[in-house]
């Protein structure tokens, strides 16, 4: 484990506390060199970085959770980061499980977002739009109400989650964030 200089730990100051240990256990962990600790705007960055990588890191852990295979998670580098979780149902177990597996997928990120950041976040738009959609869907053919369908499937999202473990999801964040695909 690398342990900072006293000089070091000086000019990380100016970032507030959460972000300041988030750094840390970056460079403890040898995601960060000397270097790019000692650089706000680069810790800032990442940091942003950190959090898509994280939220996909939720999809990931849900949907293998769920029984779904994941392909590949990607954070794609630009002014607003984008992430992408690409996967594929475990197509055996029915066309209900499926809507349910993309319900409880679509949470996961958002989920783990708050884990991460301790927050509250909406996650991506299109996650929500997603998990309404196919608790809809879902809500049709089972009689439930699409909120019930969508809250039972939320929080089996949110069992996945948690029982993916935060260091797990806090490592795997790290590695997607400075890695960019995970495989």
């Amino acid at each position: 484990m690398q342990e900072a200089s006293p000089a070091l730990k000086e000019t990380v100051t100016q970032l507030d506390d959460k972000k300041r240990a988030w750094a840390f256990e970056g460079f403890q962990w040898g995601f960060l060199s000397t270097v790019q600790l000692a650089s706000r705007s680069f810790i800032e960055k990442l940091y942003s970085i950190w959090l898509v990588a994280g939220h996909e890191i939720g999809h990931e852990a849900v949907i293998r959770s769920e029984g779904g295979f994941v392909k590949s998670v990607t954070v794609i580098p630009g002014d607003n980061y984008l992430g992408l979780t690409s996967w594929v149902p475990d197509l055996n177990q029915g066309e209900d499980a499926v809507m349910g597996q993309v319900v409880a997928a679509s949470h996961g990120g958002e989920i783990a977002e708050g884990f991460l950041d301790q927050h509250d976040h909406s996650g991506c738009t299109s996650d929500r739009g997603k998990g309404r959609f196919f608790s809809s869907l879902l809500a049709r053919v089972s009689g439930d109400s699409a909120g019930n369908v969508l809250s039972k499937f939320r929080s089996r999202a949110h069992q996945a989650v948690s029982d993916f473990g935060i260091q797990n999801l806090r490592h795997r964040s790290w590695l997607l964030a400075t890695q960019g695909t995970l495989a």
